[in-house]
């Protein structure tokens, strides 16, 4: 990370206009996603007068002689039946949904500790960046890492550095097979595997 990039970070971090910047893009996710359901919504009564149109319009040129109570029936079903195909997508979403979070809690992102931007790719002999150049081979003396594990070390070695008021960014680097994270600007210096 570029010392620009890192001074905007620890500014961003440090001072109070980060946390009104965090709380108004969070109160404009959540208008946005309100203004979502209200559509939603919306659609739905749209989609109940479509199929009564609709069905008015069928029936009238098709079935005129229906009894009228036939005809409500026919269209309570056409309605119950979409209401139904509706809950089901609805269900399905919801369930893809919780199966995605599911998976990013049993198995979290790790980002690179060099580039800060990519994700690491840890299987259990290494730990390689899918957007530059970092690869650390794990010790095949210990039981490597997992995913979860590698993303609380890392988060505990460059908070541990925050703490130390540093506007420098550590560098992650192989000391005897181990990787540390170090830091030119105040010397910090600690083993995370």
């Amino acid at each position: 990370m570029s010392t620009v990039a890192s001074n905007r970070l620890y500014l961003y971090k440090n001072n109070e206009r980060g946390h009104m910047i965090r709380d108004a893009l969070k109160k404009k996710c959540a208008e946005k996603l309100r203004e979502k359901r209200m559509s939603q919504f919306a659609s739905r009564r749209n989609m109940e007068c479509i199929v009564r149109e609709t069905v008015s319009a069928e029936v009238k040129s098709d079935f005129g002689d229906l009894d009228e109570n036939v005809l409500l029936e026919l269209y309570e079903s056409i309605t119950n039946s979409l209401i139904q195909e509706q809950y089901e997508d609805i269900c399905r979403t919801e369930e893809e949904r919780l199966a995605a979070d599911v998976d990013e809690f049993m198995n979290p992102s790790v980002y690179c500790p060099a580039c800060l931007l990519s994700q690491l790719s840890v299987d259990e002999r290494s730990a390689k960046c899918q957007g530059c150049s970092f690869l650390h081979h794990f010790d095949n003396k210990s039981t490597p890492p997992t995913q979860s594990e590698l993303k609380r070390l890392l988060s505990e070695g460059f908070m541990t550095h925050e703490a130390t008021a540093c506007s420098g960014q550590p560098q992650p680097m192989e000391i005897g097979g181990k990787l540390a994270l170090h830091c030119e600007g105040c010397g910090y210096n600690v083993v995370i595997i």
